[in-house]
């Protein structure tokens, strides 16, 4: 892979290959963004574009060399937790799990970038992955540094939303804004990867342009055809209450089976289980606004994302559907603020049944 590979973002994809280019466009970069939308894959590139030791004319990669070799290494084979499985001293790759991004987990990785010389890259690099996270002291560390740069060490930020990092810290680094991309060439790419043609149109309607989302697509297939039983059961023409029990059944059996699973990040069960439920409902909540949009007539996508015939389902107004989906706002607000989970599912489930039979 290459500067080139990056999914639409034409205007990113040539500022990164003239940094790489010119090697004087500075020492520091944030690479800005939503989340999903690629920019950790955009920095591994870059950073290989930089230190590649047979740079092609238009500045990218050559992809086989030692240099890109040993960083898709250490930078591109990470662990389920997303931390490197193969440190080097010349890379430095920062990331966490935490709410904050503390002093103690940027200044070992400040200290080295300019204690002694790289040892097989043209650049010593650092990557701050989340930069947003970091509190004030972690933020005025980076800061000092970007002032005082290292000839020969490159500091890059990934940033989800820039309005958290300080001004001083955006005015020292070359800021590159990578953009959700057209989903078409999302499609394309996904092939192109192996993906099977028919799981790639599917991934792409559930994508919303972030190619990290369609990549991830079969992990959250699962959630789909949960949200997507849940849906039928609420929308059914005759009464469910048994259905509705039976779901409630497979869920807890579900969130029950998750206690064998790695935990991600070290995290207590419950809150994997209730992590398991956000994301049930943010599928629910999706599938409803797809329904309201079919309702009002605005878009016709509910048989082809979701396999789902609305003649079968029971007459609902828009204004029933807009208080279903306050309903499941509500619970997701109330499930990460510890609220019972079975209560809340049981509540949440019947009184969705509730407002549907009140119309």
């Amino acid at each position: 892979m290459a500067i080139k590979d990056i999914i639409g973002n034409k205007k990113a994809i040539e500022m990164l290959l003239s940094f790489a280019k010119s090697k004087k466009a500075g020492t520091s970069y944030i690479i800005n963004g939503e989340e999903g939308v690629g920019k950790t894959f955009a920095a591994l590139q870059f950073a290989k574009a930089i230190n590649c030791l047979n740079q092609l004319e238009d500045g990218d990669c050559c992809n086989i060399c030692e240099n890109c070799r040993l960083l898709d290494k250490t930078l591109g084979q990470l662990d389920a937790d997303g931390f490197q499985q193969y440190p080097h001293p010349d890379v430095m790759y920062i990331t966490t799990d935490k709410a904050q991004i503390t002093i103690d987990l940027v200044r070992d990785s400040l200290i080295r970038l300019n204690a002694y010389k790289q040892i097989k890259l043209k650049y010593k690099i650092l990557i701050l992955k989340d930069a947003e996270k970091m509190n004030k002291e972690a933020s005025n560390s980076v800061l000092k540094e970007l002032e005082e740069p290292g000839d020969f060490s490159i500091i890059i930020l990934i940033v989800n939303n820039i309005q958290k990092i300080l001004p001083t810290i955006v005015s020292r680094c070359q800021r590159i804004n990578i953009m959700r991309a057209d989903e078409k060439e999302i499609e394309k790419k996904l092939i192109q990867l192996g993906m099977d043609e028919n799981l790639a149109k599917q991934a792409i309607m559930f994508c919303d342009g972030k190619i990290e989302k369609a990549l991830n697509f079969k992990e959250i297939n699962n959630d789909i055809l949960v949200a997507r039983e849940i849906f039928l059961v609420l929308t059914s023409k005759t009464d469910n209450v048994e259905g509705i029990f039976e779901i409630i059944k497979s869920i807890n059996e579900k969130m029950e089976e998750s206690k064998t699973k790695k935990i991600k990040g070290g995290m207590e069960n419950m809150t994997y289980q209730r992590l398991f439920l956000l994301d049930i409902l943010k599928m629910l909540a999706y599938i409803y606004k797809d329904f309201l949009l079919d309702k009002l007539g605005i878009k016709k996508i509910i048989a082809s994302k979701y396999d789902i015939d609305i003649s079968n389902l029971k007459e609902m107004d828009f204004k029933v559907i807009n208080t279903i989906l306050k309903l499941i706002s509500a619970a997701q607000m109330d499930l990460m603020a510890n609220a019972n989970i079975n209560l809340l599912l049981y509540n949440l489930l019947f009184n969705i049944r509730k407002v549907s039979l009140q119309q």
